[in-house]
């Protein structure tokens, strides 16, 4: 028996069945761009940040802040921190990831860890 594979051969069984292979292409991909614009999207993300000590309710500039800025004068106090340090700092994802979040998987509040069940040993790990 003869175990080798002969490029020629097999480019000439793909030639000859290529109209199979580009109707069974083309049928999934349709059929994926209609599952992934019609299913359900399970997430949401926001995010609002302040910088500590910047917007103090009590203060006299946040009182009449928006009236001031109608007479085309801004007094918004300019910030003193980098937005991507802030996203990408260890802290935050640690608050992030270790935070109870309410689900209906579990019907309790978990963290992300128990949620995606990385806490379990796993075949690999």
């Amino acid at each position: 028996m003869n175990k080798n594979i002969d490029i020629k051969v097999l480019y000439e069984i793909l030639n000859k069945n290529r109209k199979y292979i580009i109707k069974f292409t083309l049928i999934f991909f349709v059929f994926s761009l209609f599952y992934s614009f019609s299913s359900t999207n399970f997430y949401k993300s926001t995010i609002t940040l302040y910088a500590a000590g910047e917007l103090d309710e009590s203060s006299l500039l946040s009182k009449y802040g928006s009236l001031v800025e109608n007479f085309g004068i801004s007094i918004t106090p300019s910030s003193n921190y980098y937005i991507p340090d802030i996203i990408d700092s260890r802290s935050l994802k640690k608050e992030i990831v270790l935070k109870k979040w309410n689900n209906y998987k579990f019907g309790q509040s978990n963290n992300l860890i128990e949620y995606w069940e990385i806490n379990e040993i796993g075949f690999i790990s």
